[in-house]
């Protein structure tokens, strides 16, 4: 039963983990690997400046919390999520096989039956063979989702080749 934090303030929880530091000639930067299903929460890249709610927006937790088989992350920065994976925010949570997220760029991939269920005021489901999100500040901006897409709401169902939703 392993339970660590980063100096980033990621955290996490499972059976087993290895951490790879930096070291010169050998690898850049460090990296860790948690098989057995993991739980991890990822911390704001910059814990130490909240985002600020937008008007009408209630303030919430920045974090992210993942949930997988096995993951992977590279400099708490780059994260590589396989089986079975659940990634949680207050507003959403996202369902795929295989996930893989960039906190640096903004930049998450969604494969193998994703599914994202939105839990704001208007809730809503999106499906697809693959759904990439983009944010900014962790507020999503964009989401897009490619072959066999679906959205479904109370007051709308689309379908489509491809559905590219701009927030």
């Amino acid at each position: 039963h392993v339970r660590g934090r980063t100096n980033t303030g990621t955290r996490f929880v499972g059976p087993e983990f290895e951490y790879f530091r930096a070291k010169p000639g050998l690898r850049e930067t460090p990296h860790w690997r948690a098989p057995g299903r993991p739980f991890v929460r990822m911390a704001p890249s910059d814990s130490t400046k909240p985002r600020k709610p937008v008007a009408g927006e209630a303030a919430q937790s920045d974090s992210i919390d993942l949930t997988a088989d096995v993951v992977i992350s590279q400099n708490d920065s780059l994260m590589w999520a396989s089986g079975r994976v659940v990634i949680e925010r207050p507003d959403m949570i996202a369902k795929a096989d295989s996930a893989t997220m960039d906190q640096g760029t903004g930049f998450a991939r969604l494969l193998r039956t994703p599914s994202i269920q939105g839990r704001g005021e208007r809730p809503f489901t999106l499906t697809g063979i693959v759904i990439d999100l983009w944010s900014r500040e962790q507020r999503i901006e964009r989401v897009r989702s490619d072959g066999e897409a679906r959205i479904l709401s109370d007051s709308l169902t689309l379908t489509g080749d491809t559905i590219d939703l701009r927030i």
